[in-house]
């Protein structure tokens, strides 16, 4: 009779522990369900409830997944194995690129991205001012940007069984633009003769740097071709009037908020 009621006592208690420990599904939306892992694949994880029938197996997308608490207390990460460097390694890790509006606004803008690691990449811009559409000011010069991008961790396509590019998603970039460039401006000298003042076209330096915090987006396409649109707001200075080719200020020095935008194509060697 002891033996028996120990028996049962045991089965009851490895029952209890059974229901509560239960391996946890930590989803991307925040969700957690309980339930019983049966496998981990490349694409799916299958897993049971304990409410349903045995015979009832779940599938779920890896990619719909944070991360596998195992009843046992083991940790499977997703999230951190998609961000393994080793799944990128064999992609090209810069871009060659052009700002497909500015001949439209006086300047040929072409940038350089090199990637640094994943979510992370630095971005340089050259712009030759005077190329494209002309105004009457006839600008010549040139600007300079630099940022540095912090990219949203690429997608994870297990459909697919491949990984995202690691230089595509949205991106955060603050920059930092400097430039020069003369232009025309007129100088009057007046003359003691009503209506006999003289004007005179003479050049003028012009400078102008800014601080900006840009925001976008960039896909790549094949490894081969990108295609990416931003746009920025921050604080500038400048010598000049209130357009400056790699930004614009509205109020100019009155009110130094500067403003940015651009739609680029690249190439990736």
């Amino acid at each position: 009779m002891k033996n028996l009621i120990i028996l049962v006592l045991t089965t009851i208690f490895v029952g209890i522990s059974s229901l509560q420990a239960q391996d946890k599904i930590f989803k991307k939306n925040k969700e957690v369900i309980e339930c019983k892992i049966t496998k981990v694949d490349v694409k799916i994880v299958e897993y049971t409830q304990p409410e349903y029938n045995a015979g009832v197996v779940f599938t779920m997308a890896k990619d719909k997944i944070e991360k596998i608490v195992f009843a046992s207390g083991t940790t499977l990460d997703l999230i951190k194995e998609s961000r393994n460097p080793e799944d990128y390694s064999n992609q090209r890790k810069d871009i060659i690129k052009v700002d497909f509006f500015a001949p439209l606004s006086g300047n040929f803008t072409i940038g350089w991205e090199h990637s640094l690691g994943i979510g992370k990449s630095v971005e340089m811009s050259l712009g030759f001012i005077g190329i494209g559409s002309q105004y009457e000011d006839n600008s010549r010069g040139a600007f300079f940007r630099i940022g540095h991008k912090f990219i949203r961790s690429p997608d994870v396509y297990y459909n697919a069984m491949h990984y995202s590019h690691i230089l595509k998603g949205f991106y955060v970039r603050p920059d930092l633009v400097f430039s020069y460039y003369t232009s025309d401006a007129i100088r009057t000298i007046t003359n003691p003769i009503p209506g006999a003042d003289i004007y005179q076209t003479i050049r003028v330096d012009n400078f102008s740097g800014a601080f900006l915090i840009n925001i976008g987006k960039q896909w790549i396409m094949d490894d081969q071709f990108s295609m990416s649109w931003f746009g920025g707001i921050g604080y500038g200075f400048s010598t000049g009037a209130g357009y400056y080719f790699s930004h614009i200020a509205p109020a100019g020095n009155d009110f130094p908020i500067v403003f940015s935008a651009g739609i680029c194509f690249g190439i990736l060697p």
